[in-house]
């Protein structure tokens, strides 16, 4: 175990997060967010190991300043733990899942235009000509967009997991512990084996594309670090902790603009959007869908044909 738990539920804690891990999970958030819990319930001086109503209100009441997602994270957590304590046998009680719309997203995603994927792109390119490390900034910038992939998951590609002649990369141990292939566009094949040539010549296939100065991965501390110095650089707007643009609106910005395309060139978006579900990675299409409302917000004009998809009936053009 990462942490030390020291309150009278660490056991059950560690317990739980042995029988995920068992089970092929990689369980790090959740592991953390066990070790804040463990912490909260040894400072309250709780001796009884039963998980009763009054001990679970105690740690779900909401806190100062606390966001809506932060207190959602503690309550599943605190769920979870208590449906395990229940079948292995112990008292505890299971809290019910917070009323309908707690779980609404506080943070609306930033579409970059394509103005704005330009000034960004432009200032990573300006930073790795003034400072050669920098160089492999504007690589990831143009790569996070151009494939929609999450930040973690290109912090731990390998060269190995890229097929420059099928134009492919394989996507280890992404979220919920799942790999996929995804095909990738030309341009940014290119791009990617013109950056190995230039920067990361003569190197093992198991090493990472993207390190630090101990060869290790890069983290994504120092991606985020870099992207607000190139937000800024780009004269756009950061509206503050919370707030964003985030860098994974590259994401966000991805998956609308390719909606937005499959629209306006008339594609069948009920056939295309489970294929679109497995290429980002999601778990159901519910996911998917958000961002297919989100495509409708931002583009007026294709409202009606969104509209088709979620009426259950197909484009027709």
């Amino acid at each position: 175990m990462k942490f030390e738990y020291k309150s009278v539920f660490g056991p059950f804690m560690e317990d739980l997060i042995q029988e995920k891990r068992k089970l092929g999970y990689k369980y790090e958030t959740a592991e953390r967010r066990y070790h804040e819990m463990d912490g909260f319930f040894f400072r309250a001086g709780i001796k009884d190991p039963a998980l009763t109503k009054e001990v679970v209100n105690l740690y779900v009441t909401k806190r100062p300043n606390e966001t809506k997602q932060t207190r959602n994270n503690r309550v599943g957590a605190i769920r979870e733990l208590a449906s395990y304590m229940s079948r292995a046998g112990n008292e505890a009680y299971i809290c019910p899942p917070l009323p309908a719309g707690s779980y609404a997203r506080e943070y609306v995603p930033h579409i970059f235009t394509d103005q704005e994927l330009a000034s960004i792109f432009q200032a990573a390119d300006k930073e790795g000509l003034e400072n050669e490390c920098n160089q492999q900034y504007a690589v990831i910038f143009r790569v996070l967009y151009s494939t929609g992939m999450r930040v973690n998951e290109l912090m731990h590609l390998k060269f190995k997991d890229i097929n420059f002649e099928a134009g492919t990369f394989f996507i280890r141990q992404a979220k919920n512990n799942k790999d996929r292939m995804i095909p990738v566009h030309q341009v940014t094949i290119d791009y990617l084996q013109d950056y190995q040539r230039k920067y990361r010549s003569g190197i093992s296939e198991e090493e990472y594309i993207f390190t630090n100065g101990k060869g290790k991965s890069l983290s994504d501390a120092s991606v985020y670090h870099h992207f607000r110095r190139c937000l800024w650089k780009a004269g756009i707007h950061h509206g503050g902790r919370s707030k964003g643009p985030r860098i994974h609106d590259f994401r966000h910005t991805y998956c609308v603009h390719c909606l937005r395309n499959w629209v306006k060139e008339g594609q069948d978006i009920n056939a295309l959007m489970p294929y679109l579900c497995a290429y980002m990675g999601h778990s159901d299409t519910r996911c998917t869908e958000y961002y297919l409302r989100l495509t409708a917000e931002l583009y007026p004009e294709i409202v009606a044909k969104c509209e088709r998809y979620f009426e259950g009936t197909k484009n027709e053009e």
